[in-house]
């Protein structure tokens, strides 16, 4: 799953909604494909980009954990646990500020694409009906402390549908370099096969 930057770019080009590149910090993350992705752990990548260049890269997840797709979401939702779309522009949809007021990161600031998996399996999968709408996904870390140096394996209870980074040291310096910036883009790109 570890692509070069001119591989990330030529697939965001056939994202959905694809108008430009952006010339600022923005977000690539890298889906594990289905067969692979394993219940409940950071296996996805999160790339932040500048432009064309890749800036660098942490493990991640795009999907919830295990509590929130095993019937934890009907405290937010009955139809299920969001899965943030792949494949979707999300141009300057997010913000930098606080997760849970405590957290540095990067807060939903404008509509996004996600569906919601209430199957109550333990994997999650982008099913049913697509909506638009503000879902306070968050692009933050798992963990509340500045520069943890304990990488957290389990997803657990740190993604209803957020994007989690589970590297603190090296989520933050992404972060510190989006903070003044108006809107950060993101996609979300399914793995693929070079």
């Amino acid at each position: 799953m570890n692509y070069t930057a001119e591989e990330v770019i030529e697939r965001a080009k056939s994202g959905v909604g694809y108008d430009y590149i952006p010339e600022d910090y923005w977000w690539a993350f890298i889906r594990r494909n289905k067969d692979e992705q394993m219940p409940n752990q950071f296996n996805d990548i999160a790339n932040l980009m500048h432009g064309d260049r890749l800036v660098m890269s942490t493990t991640c997840t795009t999907v919830p954990g295990l509590p929130a797709l095993q019937g934890g979401f009907r405290k937010y939702n009955k139809d299920g646990a969001a899965v943030v779309c792949a494949g979707i522009w999300m141009y300057k949809a997010f913000k930098f500020g606080l997760h849970s007021g405590r957290m540095r990161c990067l807060r939903q600031d404008k509509w996004i694409w996600s569906t919601r998996d209430g199957d109550l399996d333990s994997i999650a999968e982008e099913q049913g009906k697509k909506s638009y709408g503000m879902w306070n996904t968050n692009i933050h870390a798992a963990s509340y402390k500045y520069l943890d140096k304990l990488i957290r394996k389990w997803i657990g209870a740190w993604s209803y549908g957020c994007l989690v980074c589970n590297n603190r040291k090296e989520y933050d310096p992404m972060i510190d370099l989006c903070e003044f910036q108006d809107g950060v883009s993101v996609i979300i790109l399914d793995e693929w096969s070079i």
